[in-house]
């Protein structure tokens, strides 16, 4: 007879062995199948952790939404930045957690830097739509033709921002009204001088 069908007539029941391991455990979590798992936010920087659940079900959420000058100005000529559902996106190495965001900066007529598009990483594809000048009024108040892009990346884990830079699978890293590029990256890293 198998320990499994010997185990089955115990339900609701866990055995531990010499060291400490439960059985059953089908999902190898080190918790009894017969024990009921606590779905919940797993993550200790989310506000809504639950240091009670066993099993992550992607319901973390963040304090922390992007900084106010992150705001952008709709102005009628855009570009549009594909990004993929499985885009890296690392500040120093590690990936930064789903609610986080990243965006393209340009400078305005005074040398301040202004967001001119952004999104949110929520693990499916999505874009930015990155917002030209508008010609009609005297300020640089989006993107002109040539200009690059300036990255930034928003962690919602740490309410941090920082610079960045991008790689892409197609397009470039300069404005053209109405044009389409893919990214593959973005990235914040240390660099030694």
């Amino acid at each position: 007879e198998s320990i499994d069908s010997i185990f089955s007539t115990f339900n609701n029941v866990c055995f531990f062995d010499c060291d400490g391991s439960s059985y059953p455990d089908s999902n190898g979590n080190d918790i009894c199948d017969s024990l009921e798992e606590i779905k919940g936010c797993t993550d200790p920087y989310a506000y809504n952790f639950n240091p009670s659940s066993t099993q992550e079900d992607g319901s973390c959420q963040y304090s922390c939404s992007v900084p106010e000058n992150w705001g952008v100005k709709l102005t009628g000529t855009n570009m549009t930045i594909m990004v993929p559902a499985d885009i890296e996106v690392n500040v120093l190495g590690a990936q930064v957690p789903p609610g986080s965001a990243i965006g393209v900066f340009y400078e305005d007529n005074f040398g301040s830097l202004k967001c001119g598009g952004y999104s949110y990483i929520n693990e499916s594809t999505t874009h930015i739509a990155v917002m030209g000048d508008d010609i009609t009024t005297n300020e640089i108040d989006g993107f002109v033709t040539g200009d690059q892009f300036i990255w930034k990346i928003w962690d919602a884990e740490t309410c941090s921002e920082f610079p960045a830079h991008a790689t892409y699978s197609a397009g470039s890293n300069s404005f053209a009204t109405d044009e389409l590029t893919f990214l593959s990256s973005v990235n914040h890293s240390c660099q030694s001088i």
